[in-house]
């Protein structure tokens, strides 16, 4: 579950979890979908979150997502983000868990601590 920082609290984070196209993290996973030349919404309430970036709280959230939208030859990033820091989220969305993250893609990408397969691996 993701972290809720207590006020004041230094050493506080959140941690979320992207779902990228690849095993190893790009700055290009972390570009919001305005970035990278998506159509916007038809819902011009939904604009600020096609202009944020797409995170949910727990991997198996995003594993689910991402298997659910043929996506399981694809990865998970886990992105730690100091909860004193420069990006904003907000919870919204109908899928359990799901984030909109707005920030700078290069901190973002930064923030990666670990990359794990949307399908795991079998022992």
């Amino acid at each position: 579950m993701r972290d809720t920082p207590e006020r004041g609290d230094a050493g506080a984070v959140r941690r979320f979890s992207r779902i990228i196209p690849a095993p190893i993290p790009t700055r290009a996973a972390f570009l919001a979908d305005a970035a990278v030349g998506k159509a916007p919404p038809r819902d011009p309430n939904k604009v600020r979150y096609w202009r944020g970036l797409s995170v949910f709280e727990t991997l198996a959230q995003a594993r689910a997502i991402a298997t659910r939208n043929g996506r399981a030859t694809w990865s998970i990033a886990a992105v730690t983000i100091p909860a004193d820091g420069p990006i904003p989220d907000e919870r919204w969305g109908r899928n359990d868990g799901h984030h909109t993250l707005w920030g700078d893609p290069d901190y973002l990408y930064q923030c990666v601590t670990a990359v794990a397969p949307v399908t795991p691996e079998r022992e």
